[in-house]
């Protein structure tokens, strides 16, 4: 009702939002005149120190995250412990959000994981986006995508393909295999891509040429010129 009341008042406004499927209908997204923008990821000098530490990148594939919503409660059932692999339920730190206490130590250890990650898995929680996706290039990791309604925002201008991996459900099961098999140099491209785009996903306090306000203008722009 609500995305319904506003798509008929305000027919003439171009809405800026996370989801192009909010609260899980799409009528209420308008391809080519409403914007995908990025999720704000907070704890942005905290992932700057810990990118700036030497890191081994030793964990092949890391998710960790309570197993709600309608994807992720497959990830356990198919996803197979391994020695270079970090897929737990326990959310161990404490980062905020949902009425909890935030820590910063807590913080700089979960960054410090996907720093040390080759490939983080980002599947939907109770909604289609999830922050992983941010947290994962801004940490400097491969972002993982299960096709849904996700829609990543700068699509135009960001070549996704070269900076993600794109799995099925049916392929769930063989994901590591899959992360496995790809060459050391497809692998070494896509992190070298995924630290070229990560600028594109920073909110900064006052913008600064290619960050997240920035690529939005652009693609506000754009709208509103169609």
């Amino acid at each position: 009702f609500f995305w319904k009341f506003f798509g008929r008042h305000v027919k003439d406004c171009t809405f800026l939002g996370v989801e192009a499927s909010p609260f899980g209908n799409p009528s209420a997204f308008r391809v080519g005149h409403d914007v995908v923008i990025p999720g704000f990821t907070p704890w942005q000098d905290v992932i700057d120190e810990v990118r700036a530490e030497h890191h081994q990148r030793n964990i092949l594939l890391h998710f960790r995250g309570r197993p709600w919503g309608k994807v992720r409660k497959h990830i356990f059932r198919h996803i197979r412990p391994a020695q270079d692999t970090l897929v737990d339920a326990d959310s161990l730190y404490a980062l905020g959000g949902e009425n909890r206490c935030a820590n910063r130590m807590d913080a700089r250890e979960y960054f410090r994981e996907l720093h040390r990650s080759v490939f983080c898995l980002c599947p939907a929680g109770w909604t289609p986006w999830s922050k992983r996706f941010y947290e994962s290039i801004l940490c400097g990791a491969i972002p993982v995508l299960i096709p849904g309604t996700f829609v990543p925002p700068f699509r135009s201008q960001i070549d996704y393909a070269q900076c993600s991996v794109i799995i099925t459900m049916a392929e769930l099961p063989r994901l590591q295999s899959i992360l496995r098999s790809l060459s050391a140099d497809r692998v070494k491209h896509m992190l070298m891509e995924v630290d070229r785009v990560r600028q594109h996903f920073i909110w900064h306090e006052r913008s600064v040429k290619g960050d997240a306000f920035d690529l939005v203008m652009q693609d506000l722009a754009d709208a509103i010129s169609d």
